[in-house]
């Protein structure tokens, strides 16, 4: 074989290779769970924001240290900006039919006008042992970062809450002390009412067991001071 022919052949491998780099990921058997993307404030201050991607592995085949990336189609809001732009590793261990929830951090500067939507392309990679390390999926990802609803609640300054609790950041329980006999509504940063609990005028131990790591609003039921709870594993 000649030169001309080498260079040929390799310059056609090289070709296939690099061809081979991006596919649709509807060709393989992966998926995202829709109902579980979620934005929510970050246990950090930098970054400070993360949307949460549920990834499930419906392959036959066990992966190593699998990744994302989040590309937005449409424009982000105003302040908000990705905080890196490589891939971001989910689990150093993706096994056949487990979900692992991959988290995408932001800096988010100025406040996020209500319901406001960003398009996202996800794009997976590093799928070893495949031959095809990286895809992109064909849907797209549209979130609302700041559903406003009627529950809505911000975080409100006073110097004399109706009830006071400790420890915060929280793990299992947190200790209430009220001033009467009350509800304690606990609301996610979307203004989702997550939890209600009914309080006496003394100390009350609740249980925040069941609430997923992140920032929630914890107030009295029929008033309007807000107290910032965190929530940890």
């Amino acid at each position: 074989m000649n030169h001309t022919k080498i260079l040929f052949a390799a310059l056609l491998l090289l070709s296939t290779r690099l061809s081979a780099q991006v596919v649709e990921c509807d060709t393989m058997s992966l998926a995202h769970v829709d109902a579980g993307i979620v934005f929510q404030s970050a246990m950090l201050v930098t970054p400070d924001s993360s949307i949460l991607v549920p990834m499930v592995n419906n392959t036959t085949t066990n992966f190593a240290y699998p990744q994302i990336k989040l590309v937005n189609t449409t424009p982000l809001p105003s302040g908000m900006s990705l905080y890196s732009t490589g891939w971001v590793v989910f689990a150093s261990a993706w096994n056949v039919g487990d979900t692992a929830t991959a988290s995408v951090d932001y800096y988010v500067n100025t406040p996020i006008p209500d319901n406001y939507t960003v398009t996202f392309k996800l794009y997976a990679t590093n799928f070893d042992p495949l031959t095809i390390d990286s895809c992109v999926f064909v849907n797209t990802l549209t979130i609302n970062l700041k559903p406003v609803s009627a529950a809505a609640v911000q975080e409100v300054n006073n110097t004399q809450p109706s009830l006071s609790f400790y420890p915060n950041p929280a793990t299992k329980q947190i200790n209430v002390n009220a001033q009467n006999d009350t509800e304690l509504e606990i609301y996610a940063t979307t203004g989702a009412l997550v939890q209600t609990t009914s309080i006496t005028k003394s100390k009350n131990t609740v249980d925040v067991s069941g609430l997923a790591a992140g920032i929630y609003f914890l107030k009295e039921k029929g008033t309007t001071v807000v107290q910032k709870l965190v929530k940890v594993d």
